[in-house]
């Protein structure tokens, strides 16, 4: 059975790339491709007292519109352009830890991020290569795309410290606005219809300078300000600061012209 599949499988490659060097479909130079889906980017609150990090994931909508130019006759190498927007916000994500002061009393405390925005507009330049497989009704096929361009990015980051004993809460937020490169790669499945018509799922990685950084977290507190010596030092030891990797997942459709 298994030896029957790949004779099969062999067959069908065989013929799709024949069909497609003879010419047998009309593949169309132009393309343009709408993405929607899912990015997240882990933030990372580290205890220089304590030398211990906690991270938590600030979800994002992730929408991209692509247009582009099938270099070989066949789709396979194509380049172009994407521009894109990620809108990550909070996901009351929260994190518990305790805190001893120097009467040696042990305090809990909880830490939440709640309220948070940040939206991120980017264009990138797009290359990649598409290997398809199948007939001129019908195909699948594989690939992998790098572009790399510029982003912007705006918007603030709020938490809320709940602090036991008689401290009480504390609230705060960071403001972050800032432009830099990017690095954007994926690679992609998709379901092909005809000559002209694709379904595709992408599931890639961005590299860009994190969105945030707090070297302390006291000092982002505007609701009930710190007060110097005990349990309120806790958010002082604190920095934030969100990983450079960013995690996407998208689903679409490609449309060739």
């Amino acid at each position: 059975m298994k030896k029957m599949i790949l004779v099969i499988l062999i067959a069908f490659m065989a013929f799709s790339f024949a069909a497609a060097e003879e010419g047998f479909w009309d593949w169309k130079d132009n393309f343009a491709s709408t993405t929607y889906g899912l990015a997240f980017m882990p933030v990372e609150f580290y205890n220089g007292n304590m030398d211990t990090s906690n991270t938590v994931l600030m979800p994002g909508i992730d929408i991209r519109l692509f247009n582009g130019k099938n270099i070989t006759k066949k789709g396979g190498f194509y380049t172009g352009t994407e521009v894109g927007l990620i809108m990550f916000f909070s996901s009351d994500a929260e994190f518990s830890d305790s805190y001893t002061d120097a009467n040696t009393d042990s305090v809990n405390y909880n830490i939440v991020n709640s309220d948070s925005f940040i939206g991120t507009v980017f264009v990138l330049a797009k290359y990649g290569y598409r290997l398809d497989l199948g007939i001129k009704l019908f195909g699948i096929s594989l690939g992998a795309e790098m572009g790399i361009g510029a982003r912007i990015a705006s918007g603030n980051f709020d938490f809320k410290a709940d602090i036991g004993g008689d401290n009480g809460s504390r609230s705060g937020s960071y403001d972050t606005t800032a432009m830099s490169m990017i690095l954007d790669t994926a690679v992609e499945g998709s379901v092909r219809l005809g000559t002209s018509l694709r379904f595709v799922a992408k599931v890639g990685v961005m590299l860009t300078p994190p969105l945030i950084n707090i070297d302390d977290l006291g000092t982002a507190v505007v609701v009930n300000p710190i007060a110097p010596g005990g349990a309120d030092d806790i958010l002082e030891n604190y920095n934030v600061q969100s990983s450079p990797l960013i995690t996407t997942a998208r689903v679409g459709f490609i449309v060739s012209y």
